[in-house]
């Protein structure tokens, strides 16, 4: 994840749990689909963000 005002520094950059990211499940797949050949969550993951909001 790379925060708006800090992305000069890469030290700051960091990786985010998919249990942070369950507000923003839309933003999440758009990544997934500009960078396919980036790895992904596995597909146990993908259903929980996705299903997450609706329980």
């Amino acid at each position: 994840m790379e925060w708006k005002g800090f992305n000069e520094d890469p030290e700051r950059t960091t990786w985010e749990p998919a249990s942070n990211l369950t507000n923003s499940p839309d933003l999440v797949k758009d990544l997934h689909t500009l960078y396919p050949e980036n790895p992904g969550p596995n597909a146990s993951r993908v259903r929980f963000m996705v299903l997450g909001g609706d329980w």
